[in-house]
């Protein structure tokens, strides 16, 4: 049985209500014929119960006191006065033993009145005699009817009490669960995660509470480590690469050099600037990671993306490519950090141009349902539908030109994720990109 994705609990539950439904149609089906056999089990043991008695009357006065002993024919009946009950004596012709109970019609003051009909024959003084007592088919039919009603209102509640217990109880069971799966929803990272121990008697809760403790230390430490090796390298990069660059600056002012050999060193600056850009990318992921950014700035999205466009006319004028500017929202106001927003907005919009060779490149303010949303598109080469969910990996890259360091998109993402805006991604190859930065509702 496939269950849909939901929590645990609502899993057991779901199954006990289950459970519950099967038993009710069960009991819907086979109930009522349950209620009609103990109903005419309960109806002729209460015939037997009431021949018992007349055999007894019967060993204390006799046979003969129950006929009339004027009547030449040798006969006894008697009824209720609501035609309920019956019971009769006759003298029996036949020496055969007759011993059963069966249904039977009999006509009492010309009406025909169905009876359950307990029929017993017996011998006195070589006589034989025939007794029959019966019990009206309508009421036994009014017991049913009494005891089917109680039957379903006693099934009914204690289908409900049994529910409202399960439903306590695996709520109450999987609290301990809960509490742990809500840690982990609230680790932003690891070393945000709560070490507080949760309250729990059972074992497997406390085994994996203990084991996911154990992994996030482990997890605390490396992510601690990397961080601290990255900011460290690129700190320590940055310094020999500024000389580097300094002497290549030197020596293209000295001019001493060939063309070619100048070439060459124009060539090495421009690796060592491309070099010093991802020092810095790395640099800025390790700060954002370390939460050193304050997030206080009253930032205006749309005229933050203005700038950025701006800033990139001449790229853009230089690819021969067309911007299509559409803000329908004229101003979506976030609190954070500018030089952030700013850098997210430009390594979108300058990946948009990278890979985009021919048509344009759009951007786009609007409000859907309520929520504000900026959306940077083009028709550039677009990427893989099986490349997507890995994007916004570090140094992740799906070109092999040299200028791919796989830290744009990366950077990218991780300034969305601290300003809390959601970035979602559609693409198909040959046709674009689209890029949707959904905002937090302020």
């Amino acid at each position: 049985m496939i269950l849909p994705k939901t929590k645990l609990k609502n899993q057991l539950a779901f199954i006990n209500a289950l459970s519950k439904v099967l038993i009710v149609l069960l009991l819907v089906f086979t109930l009522p014929w349950l209620v009609s056999r103990i109903s005419i089990d309960q109806t002729d043991d209460k015939l037997i119960e009431n021949l018992d008695d007349v055999f007894v009357l019967i060993d204390s006065l006799g046979v003969d006191a129950f006929f009339d002993s004027d009547s030449d024919f040798k006969a006894f009946g008697s009824y209720n006065i609501l035609k309920e009950e019956f019971i009769s004596i006759e003298k029996f012709d036949s020496d055969s033993l007759i011993n059963f109970i069966n249904y039977s019609q009999r006509i009492i003051e010309d009406e025909l009145v169905d009876y359950r009909v307990l029929s017993y024959s017996f011998e006195i003084d070589k006589e034989y005699y025939i007794i029959e007592i019966g019990k009206s088919i309508s009421t036994i039919l009014h017991f049913e009817k009494q005891l089917k009603r109680w039957a379903f209102l006693f099934m009914i509640i204690l289908l409900a009490i049994t529910v409202i217990v399960e439903i306590s109880v695996i709520q109450y069971m999987l609290r301990p669960l809960d509490l742990i799966v809500s840690k982990l929803k609230s680790t932003s990272n690891p070393s945000s995660f709560s070490f507080k121990k949760v309250k729990t008697n059972t074992s497997d809760f406390k085994y994996l509470e203990e084991t996911l403790h154990s992994l996030m230390h482990k997890i605390q430490e490396s992510f601690n480590n990397e961080r601290e090796y990255i900011g460290n390298v690129s700190h320590e990069l940055l310094t020999p690469v500024s000389i580097i660059k300094s002497k290549l600056d030197n020596i293209i002012m000295e001019g001493k050099l060939n063309e070619q050999d100048m070439l060459k060193v124009f060539e090495s600056k421009k690796t060592l600037g491309r070099l010093t850009k991802m020092i810095r990318t790395l640099l800025t992921l390790s700060r954002i990671e370390n939460e050193e950014y304050i997030l206080k700035d009253e930032i205006d999205a749309v005229q933050t993306i203005k700038s950025v466009v701006e800033e990139l006319e001449d790229r853009i004028g230089a690819k021969l490519l067309n911007i299509k500017i559409d803000f329908k929202e004229p101003h979506i106001l976030l609190k954070g950090n500018q030089e952030l927003f700013f850098n997210m907005v430009y390594n979108l919009l300058n990946n948009a141009i990278k890979y985009t060779h021919k048509g344009h490149i759009a951007v786009e303010s609007k409000v859907t349902n309520g929520v504000p949303e900026i959306v940077i598109s083009d028709t550039g080469e677009g990427i893989d539908s099986n490349l997507l969910p890995y994007i916004f990996s570090r140094f992740r890259s799906f070109k092999t030109g040299k200028d791919s360091f796989g830290l744009g998109l990366a950077l990218a993402k991780k300034i969305a994720d601290y300003h809390k805006i959601e970035v979602k991604v559609i693409s198909e190859v040959g046709k674009g990109s689209k890029f949707t930065l959904v905002f937090p509702d302020n």
